[in-house]
């Protein structure tokens, strides 16, 4: 590339004040002459290397996953004016050799953006020289599971769903079932899936009826594996096979008597079955599984993505990318890699790094990019369930969807928590205005303690804050650190001179009463750092300078039930208080309003005011201790189903 024209980004850290206070901020100008960035017609030609296979088992694919190519060419160039991509091919051959070859091509052409290569043995044989080099790479079809190993595929991407996650599907759907029978074909696209499910079933605690049982693709007699399922007393039936030979076996398992239920892998799930087999309906009630490819065009995602309609639009007109397959996939590697090379270009990243920042929630037209943070898989789009049914009046058979799963909820990596704020950075708006300010929010909140379990709820809400001030405005990043306050002033105290010592100075919480004494005296009183609480209701707290809250107090919460009451009618209620400082600041504010007003509460056989305190988990006792002779509702037990902190 010509270093020329070459600029990038130094990070200093200056402070700026705003209006609540000081403020540490990472500032990333942009360094060169002001004249360099949208006012040069010298663009920077930037080449993206395309390992398609021109020859070998996939050449009749190429037409098509070239147009996709130069569509997302285009499209990059489209939207800046600073580099001007282009694409190179290599062919493969779909050969893990030849592509091994091809890849040392490459690297000694001087190209380092490598889309590719598209069959699975030759991403791993392009894997083994570029990660050599230090080159990442993006594959838009390769879906063997074996490179999920990031230790053995060292900067490998992919964006077509590995076959692994397949068979974690096909594992979650038979869930109700406890002695399945695994049959499967012997080609790689059926073991991988086979494997996945075995793993993820016997991890499960669970155990096949029998061993896993083989049967080869094109073969026409089922009757010994149909008789090994029928002996074992297997509950359900795992296929893993094509439409012909799981048309076969069901045929067979029907022969032998065997009713149990069927599920099948995305070979067979296709109202095609209908066609292969001689009795339509034995296919009725059979589960299948399939892989969603990629947006539809009535799907909600398209309302909202510019992209996703461009890229449709101009694929249908180019009648190579209309007849192509993984299409989507192909554009979104070029476009994602093309968007990765300008981020690093400016910031000084590594690539493999800023395609982990770029492919965060990143809007494909293949599916919402997010690379799982343990390896360069995409979770895509997940899986749809079907049921076959049989019609009888017209001897038909038709899909009936069930449901959808998501690759989320069944594999770890995808749902990770972003440790830098470049994670789903838009190149284009920072082409355009700069990288922005990077300003640290700390969240000291209860990641432990008594109620950590209303943490991820607290965390969640903070970062759709954080997205929606970046959309908002063109100056800042905000960025949530979090430090945990175990609702406790001790642990509150110690994280509150962590984000002292970090230099942070916008600060939400604590979330426990309890635990503002300590933050607030660190925080303000030592250090001027106001601080925004969520939760934090005690009266006291409304004397703490530098103490802002968003909560009404308990003393307010007492009011309220006093007015409301009196609203109500109610002349004489008990009193009853959940026994901690919160039960006591609000029953003690209800009690002086409502008395002040000339009202009384009612009281026991001895003249006293009845004022029950219960701890959590008592509340059958508060029911025993009231029982008939109270004259009116306890309503201090409507207290007791408060959230509160």
């Amino acid at each position: 590339m010509n270093t020329e024209y070459q600029f990038k980004l130094r990070v200093h850290i200056i402070s700026v004040i705003l209006l609540i206070g000081t403020i540490s901020t990472i500032i990333v100008p942009v360094s060169g002459d002001d004249d360099t960035i949208g006012n040069n017609n010298s663009l920077i030609p930037v080449e993206i290397a395309l390992m398609i296979d021109n020859t070998g088992p996939l050449q009749y694919f190429w037409p098509g996953f070239s147009a996709a190519s130069s569509i997302a060419v285009d499209y990059l160039n489209d939207n800046q004016e600073v580099y001007e991509f282009s694409i190179s091919n290599y062919d493969t051959q779909c050969d893990y050799s030849v592509a091994e070859s091809i890849a040392q091509d490459i690297i000694s052409d001087g190209v380092e953006l490598v889309v590719g290569a598209m069959c699975s043995g030759a991403s791993k044989g392009a894997n083994e020289a570029l990660s050599s080099a230090g080159i990442p790479h993006i594959s838009p079809a390769s879906t063997d599971p074996e490179l999920s190993n990031i230790s053995e595929y060292p900067g490998f991407f992919r964006l077509a769903l590995s076959d692994g996650y397949q068979g974690i599907a096909l594992a979650e759907i038979a869930s109700n079932f406890t002695s399945p029978a695994l049959i499967h074909m012997t080609n790689s696209y059926a073991v991988n899936i086979a494997e996945s499910f075995e793993d993820s079933w016997l991890d499960s605690g669970k155990s096949l009826c029998t061993n896993p049982i083989e049967v080869f693709e094109s073969q026409v007699d089922f009757s010994d594996e149909s008789q090994i399922v029928a002996n074992n007393s297997c509950d359900s039936a795992i296929l893993i096979t094509y439409s012909t030979e799981g048309a076969g076996i069901i045929e067979e398992l029907a022969n032998q008597g065997w009713s149990g239920q069927i599920f099948g892998s995305d070979g067979m799930s296709s109202t095609a079955l209908a066609n292969v087999i001689s009795d339509s309906s034995l296919l009725d009630g059979i589960i299948t599984l399939n892989a969603n490819s990629h947006f539809s065009q009535d799907s909600d995602y398209s309302e909202s993505s510019n992209k996703l309609l461009e890229f449709q639009e101009e694929c249908s007109n180019n009648s190579d990318c209309a007849t192509g397959i993984f299409t989507p996939e192909v554009f979104d590697a070029v476009t994602l890699i093309g968007e990765a090379f300008i981020l690093s270009d400016y910031s000084n990243e590594t690539l493999e790094d800023s395609i982990r920042y770029v492919g965060y929630q990143w809007e494909g037209v293949s599916s919402e990019i997010t690379f799982n943070e343990n390896n360069g898989d995409v979770a895509g789009n997940g899986f749809s369930v079907f049921q076959l049914i049989y019609n009888s009046t017209n001897s038909t058979v038709y899909q009936d969807f069930k449901h959808s799963i998501s690759t989320e909820s069944l594999v770890e990596g995808f749902n990770f928590e972003t440790d830098s704020p470049l994670y789903g950075l838009d190149v284009y708006h920072m082409l355009e205005f700069g990288l922005k300010e990077i300003v640290q929010i700390a969240l000291l909140h209860p990641i432990t303690g008594v109620v950590s379990q209303y943490s991820p709820g607290f965390i969640a809400s903070a970062k759709i804050a954080t997205h929606h001030l970046n959309r908002q405005q063109e100056d800042y990043w905000f960025d949530i650190v979090e430090y945990d306050s175990a609702c406790s002033s001790f642990t509150a105290g110690n994280s509150a001179q962590s984000i002292i010592d970090d230099g942070i100075n916008l600060v939400i919480g604590p979330f426990c009463s309890g635990a503002v004494w300590e933050a607030n005296d660190l925080l303000y009183n030592q250090e001027g750092i106001p601080h925004i609480s969520p939760t934090s209701t005690n009266p006291d707290l409304s004397t703490f300078d530098g103490f802002f809250r968003v909560v009404p107090t308990d003393d307010w919460m007492g009011n309220a039930l006093s007015v409301s009451m009196n609203l109500s009618g109610s002349s004489s209620p008990a009193m009853v208080k959940l026994n901690e400082d919160w039960g006591h600041d609000v029953q003690q504010r209800f009690y002086h309003d409502w008395t002040n007003n000339g009202n009384t509460v009612c009281t026991d056989e001895n003249g006293s005011d009845v004022n029950i305190q219960y701890l959590v988990g008592q509340i059958q006792i508060i029911s025993q201790v009231l029982q008939s002779k109270l004259l009116a509702l306890a309503v201090m037990a409507w207290l007791s189903s408060l959230q509160t902190i």
